[in-house]
């Protein structure tokens, strides 16, 4: 095995180069992509001093189904935050399925004014346990597949992954504040 990369920028990078992944999606899958909450929306829009990164998504029967799966709370808790037919926010992909938001470099945003869910990835809480979303694009799961050696390739702190991850949660109404 390959020594570890100890830079998120470096592995993310390199990764939304040639793979569809966090950053890239494959065709057909925009609608998937993680709600922002008003409060994401509006910290990147004063960053970048511009809407014009997110649309609207209608919250279909196929979301909620994802949503329910991936969140830690009821599916009655995500139906309440995210009505069938109404709307959610998430960032605008280009046509070749990249985040609009991704550049040469990687990402435009500096990591503090990234989207919660961004910020988490691949990093995911199951039953209060720190866990990832098991992703066969993401280069750094096709390197090592144990959470601790994610953890050093991405340089993640599990107090602030979890800060995070509460956050997003609370922001989104899925929280326990919600």
């Amino acid at each position: 095995m390959n020594s570890i990369p100890l830079n998120e920028d470096y592995i993310c990078r390199r990764c939304s180069r040639v793979f569809p992944t966090c950053c890239r999606l494959s065709p057909g899958m925009q609608k998937f992509c993680f709600p922002l909450s008003p409060h994401e929306i509006m910290t990147i829009k004063h960053y970048l001093q511009r809407d014009d990164f997110f649309i609207n998504e209608i919250n279909d029967k196929d979301f909620l189904t994802r949503l329910a799966r991936l969140v830690p709370v009821s599916r009655k808790a995500v139906q309440t935050s995210f009505p069938l037919d109404n709307f959610h926010r998430r960032l605008k992909v280009n046509h070749d399925g990249s985040c609009i938001l991704l550049g040469d470099e990687g990402c435009l945003l500096p990591a503090r004014f990234r989207p919660f869910y961004c910020r988490l990835y691949p990093f995911w809480f199951r039953d209060k346990r720190l866990s990832y979303l098991n992703d066969d694009s993401c280069l750094a799961q096709k390197q090592v597949r144990k959470v601790r050696d994610l953890m050093l390739i991405f340089g993640a702190d599990p107090r602030q992954l979890k800060m995070d991850f509460h956050l997003m949660m609370d922001n989104l109404g899925l929280g326990p504040n919600g």
